[in-house]
C-alpha cells in the first residue's frame, strides 16, 4: 500500500503529465458560459472553504486544482478577462470543472438523507466535492 506522501507525488506527477495535453486549448466563449454559471461560489468563500477545517488529509490532495479556480474566479468574471488572464491549463480545467460539476450534482438524487450535512453536523462528502469545484448546490446558478 502507497504512502500518503508516494500517492501525493504520484497525483501531482499525474497532475503535470496533464497539464502538459492541455497546452493547445484556447480562450472558447461557450465554455468559458458554462464555467461562469456554474462557478457560482466567490473566490473569497472558496479560499474561506479551504480554511475551514471540513477538508479531510484525502480531500486537500485537491486543493491545487482548487487554487487554480480561486485564480480563474479573480481574473475571469467576463469572457474578455478570462481571456486575457486564463493559462491554457485553465480552459482545459474550466471544461473538466463544468464536467465534473453537473455530473456530481447529478448524483444528488442517489444520495440518502440530508444532502448537505451529516449527523454530526459536518458537510457531507458530496457537498465538499462541489465546494472543491467551485459550486454550492444551495445557490442560484449565476447569470451571464
Amino acid at each position: 500500500m502507497k504512502s500518503f506522501k508516494e500517492y501525493i507525488e504520484e497525483k501531482n506527477k499525474m497532475l503535470l503529465e496533464e497539464e502538459k495535453k492541455t497546452k493547445d486549448f484556447k480562450p472558447d466563449e461557450a465554455v468559458w458560459k458554462k464555467w461562469r454559471t456554474l462557478s457560482n461560489l466567490s473566490a473569497d468563500d472558496l479560499a474561506d472553504f479551504k480554511k475551514s477545517g471540513e477538508l479531510t488529509d484525502s480531500e486537500k490532495v485537491r486543493i491545487d486544482v482548487t487554487n487554480t479556480i480561486i485564480e480563474m474566479l479573480k481574473g475571469g468574471k467576463t469572457f474578455s478577462e478570462a481571456k486575457k488572464n486564463w493559462k491554457p491549463s485553465m480552459w482545459a480545467i474550466a471544461r473538466k470543472q463544468s464536467s465534473f460539476i453537473s455530473k456530481i450534482k447529478g448524483m444528488r438524487k442517489n444520495l440518502k438523507g440530508n444532502p448537505f450535512e451529516k449527523e454530526n453536523g459536518s458537510m457531507t462528502g458530496w457537498l465538499k466535492s462541489l465546494f472543491l469545484w467551485g459550486h454550492d448546490p444551495r445557490k442560484p446558478l449565476r447569470k451571464v
